[in-house]
């Protein structure tokens, strides 16, 4: 089982919610190093590894300088609680229930801004962390719902129908920040695919450091004892630091850890140095619009044969796929064009970690569609997002699929 994708019900209002007796919640005066955030929406097939995730985040627990909190969708309980996590070893979750929210819609964005909101106010903290933990499907898997298609970027909720989608995910984040004060320090995707410079770049102006995987994640997920356990011998941490923590655990994880042998990626971006990327792209966008139909057909083929993820034609590693027009004999490009993508592309790069079978990738995927049948459906849509508006990169897709 991988976190891809293999009624509407009484829901409780934050409002009634907030007014409930907050007993136990941490004061605005015991301010933490750290708070970690983590949505885990098991309203679908994944529901039993939130379970077991949670119960590998008790074998570390919350600590004087580190609040781990969770909202825990659970289709096999029925409900939705509020959990912070405490040190437990038993094989059972045994963390106190600070909210049941009955069933909402974990496919809500609106109900992560709450949990976050939330969060923040009774568990303050110099850094945050929040997490995602769910389906995943990048930016633009485009299904029909009804005769209307509609994007499944990531939080399925299988009971509503509904997902949050890349455009929504940046707002929840844009409202974190204003909540916390200052950027989200670290957001990560527990979650397929999510890894892609359109995913990160609708939310530069609001996080820090973005951690996602370029494939698809094992059911299992992230080895939440493993990195949890560095940051409690580390909890002044920086937001750099906890995501190598992350991303090297999770690669240890899959190479014989605790998790055994699958093939897998994770990195960690830093957001502040997105802005040399956006540059390099505008100039390698505005040189591939001007070539000649020999040129196009060059293109066309350097992308087909670039490195892609989950047999997505339209998922590219974005290193990979310069790599592929260098070594084009009909794409005219600069040399130093090319190199300065890259180079920003490692600049970005805090931390890559991946098995064989994906070497070659760097870290950061890209949208790079080759045919109508993935273009088409998601064309409009792409030239409003933020990477496009920075760096006409929805142009060069046009021309290669006019």
């Amino acid at each position: 089982m991988t976190k891809h994708l293999c009624h509407f019900l009484v829901v409780i209002t934050s409002t009634f919610i907030l007014l409930l007796p907050q007993a136990g919640f941490a004061s605005a005066d015991s301010q933490k190093e750290w708070t970690l955030l983590v949505f885990i929406n098991g309203h679908n097939d994944l529901d039993r590894y939130g379970k077991m995730n949670i119960n590998h985040m008790e074998k570390v627990g919350s600590s004087d300088q580190v609040n781990i909190v969770v909202q825990w969708a659970s289709l096999k309980e029925g409900t939705v609680r509020r959990l912070k996590i405490e040190k437990d070893q038993t094989d059972k979750v045994a963390s106190p229930v600070l909210q049941d929210l009955g069933q909402i819609d974990m496919g809500d964005y609106r109900q992560l801004s709450s949990f976050i909101t939330w969060g923040v106010e009774n568990f303050p903290a110099k850094k945050y962390f929040i997490a995602v933990w769910n389906h995943g499907n990048g930016w633009n898997l485009m299904n029909a719902q009804g005769g209307i298609m509609r994007p499944q970027d990531i939080s399925y909720d299988d009971i509503t129908g509904n997902q949050i989608t890349t455009e929504e995910l940046a707002v929840v984040m844009e409202e974190a920040a204003k909540t916390i004060g200052h950027k989200v320090d670290v957001y990560g995707s527990d979650a397929c695919l999510m890894a892609m410079v359109e995913i990160a770049a609708q939310m530069d102006n609001s996080v820090r450091y973005f951690i996602g995987s370029q494939e698809n994640e094992p059911g299992e997920g992230w080895p939440y004892q493993n990195f949890l356990e560095r940051l409690d011998a580390n909890p002044r941490a920086t937001g750099a630091e906890l995501s190598t923590y992350l991303v090297e655990e999770y690669h240890k994880a899959y190479t014989g850890g605790v998790f055994g042998r699958k093939e897998v990626t994770l990195s960690a971006l830093d957001l502040s140095k997105i802005g040399n990327l956006y540059q390099a792209m505008a100039d390698f966008s505005r040189e591939l619009k001007t070539q000649d139909s020999q040129g196009l057909e060059s293109l066309r083929e350097a992308n087909r044969k670039a490195l892609k993820f989950d047999d997505r034609p339209d998922f590219k590693d974005l290193s990979d796929l310069v790599e592929m027009i260098k070594q084009s004999h009909g794409v005219k490009v600069q040399v130093a064009t090319l190199a300065a993508v890259q180079t920003a592309v490692q600049e970005l790069v805090v931390i890559n970690k991946t098995t064989k079978q994906y070497s070659k990738a760097q870290g950061v995927s890209i949208w790079s569609p080759h045919s109508h049948y993935d273009y088409t459906p998601s064309s409009k849509r792409y030239d409003k997002l933020h990477f496009h508006s920075v760096t006409g990169w929805g142009d060069v897709i046009r021309a290669i699929n006019d």
